[in-house]
């Protein structure tokens, strides 16, 4: 910041903070600023952010820190490809709105430590290809716990109606509230063989991951969130035994596809989804073979945010 400072004293040009409640405004002050070739302070504040969030979030702390986190990350998705020096910053956070301010600080610490990178570990226990599942590509949070997200509380009707049955288990590692993690899960698997991708035979597949011993897991200043992935079997021999060749992957896909049932359904449970909320820096492409079986991974490393209410 000191030497934005010092470049704009010696070339006497003031550095403008302007105040920001959506896209089009972000769009517009990056635009603005590339083309004049000049730094420029996108800033929001606490009303702004939770205007940016959407009016169904409403506007309390929790729509704030959305709001804000969301802003952040399309700026910092956009800026580079604007040609923009972008720095945020938050407007009038008084004493009072401090607990907004805790919270971006801890989703940061969610979204952009080692709290959820689930891909790049070294532990024995799940280096090796055939027990390490899949990214992380979506957290529900809020009041989320595996069996409400997975339904098998009654509390949607996925369960019974299209991810009738288990698969394999695999393993996942993460931070939970300090501490370091360990939970297998089979998740769930659409039964029949058919998917809202235009290609027979793909079976869907979703894992959740939390604390075993609770069922969630728990970060100050944000609350319950539990961890999810998801991918593709095609010719799933435990769907259809007779199906070759057998192969595993399209996370990405999958993800936006998992993202639609809780979202959109009619056979779901229609939660708030946020695409590509935050990035968890696990992005995998990468082709290999696990028992025989080809997988492919295409994970972008974004993740989806689901609230669960």
């Amino acid at each position: 910041m000191s030497d934005v400072f010092s470049l704009a004293k010696a070339n006497g040009f003031a550095l403008p903070a302007v105040n920001c409640v959506g896209s089009n405004s972000m769009n517009a002050v990056m635009e603005t600023a590339a083309k004049i070739n000049s730094p420029v302070i996108i800033q929001f504040s606490n009303g702004g952010a939770a205007f940016n969030a959407g009016k169904g979030l409403g506007s309390d702390i929790r729509a704030s820190v959305l709001g804000a986190i969301a802003a952040a990350h399309h700026v910092r998705s956009l800026a580079q490809h604007y040609g923009a020096v972008v720095i945020l910053h938050t407007d009038h956070a008084a004493k009072k709105l401090l607990p907004w301010v805790d919270g971006m600080l801890d989703a940061g610490g969610l979204v952009n430590t080692d709290g959820a990178w689930n891909w790049d570990f070294r532990d024995d226990q799940v280096r090796n290809w055939a027990n390490k599942d899949w990214p992380i590509h979506m957290v529900f949070w809020n009041n989320a716990t595996v069996n409400r997200v997975k339904g098998t509380d009654g509390s949607h009707r996925l369960d019974n109606d299209v991810f009738k049955t288990t698969g394999g288990a695999k393993w996942a590692r993460f931070e939970d509230d300090g501490f370091w993690e360990y939970d297998a899960d089979s998740g769930r698997k659409k039964f029949n063989c058919k998917s809202r991708v235009d290609t027979d035979n793909w079976t869907e597949h979703f894992r959740v991951y939390a604390d075993p011993t609770t069922d969630r897991n728990w970060v100050d200043g944000w609350g319950f969130y539990v961890l999810v992935t998801t991918h593709f079997d095609q010719n799933d021999p435990s769907v259809v035994p007779a199906c070759q060749p057998r192969q595993h992957g399209w996370d990405e896909l999958a993800a936006d596809n998992l993202a639609w049932y809780f979202g959109v359904s009619n056979d779901g449970p229609k939660w708030q989804v946020m695409n590509d909320w935050g990035h968890f820096h696990n992005a995998a492409q990468v082709d290999e073979l696990i028992g025989g079986v080809p997988h492919h991974r295409d994970s972008n490393g974004l993740v989806t945010l689901v609230h669960v209410p």
